[in-house]
């Protein structure tokens, strides 16, 4: 889809308008603030490119990222009872909690 500007070309391209912006954002303020704005932007765009090469690398290669792995949970209760699973505990096996804590604290290991 190829969409033409009706009032001409700008003159301003996305660095500028970047460059725009910050001085916007931190007209009030001092280089410190300025470098980290800078550090961030270049870290998130960073991110962006590694996260994309990930998917690529996955979707394309089948080559799964080694490393670490992460289980997101709704609550600290939930990710006690997912460590307890993955953790392969048995009844009788012992499971040391504090004596003054939650009572999901040792729920998550009751089961």
């Amino acid at each position: 889809m190829d969409v033409a500007r009706f009032v001409g070309e700008s003159a301003y391209d996305f660095g500028k308008l970047l460059d725009l912006a910050i001085q916007y954002i931190v007209s009030q303020s001092n280089k410190p603030l300025w470098l980290s704005i800078r550090f961030g932007f270049a870290l998130a765009g960073f991110s962006v490119v590694y996260g994309a090469a990930i998917v690529i690398r996955y979707l394309h290669a089948d080559i799964a990222l080694t490393g670490w792995r992460a289980l997101v949970t709704t609550s600290c209760a939930h990710a006690l009872e997912m460590a307890a699973l993955l953790l392969d505990l048995q009844p009788g096996d012992e499971v040391i909690v504090p004596s003054f804590t939650f009572v999901s604290t040792v729920r998550g290991t009751s089961f």
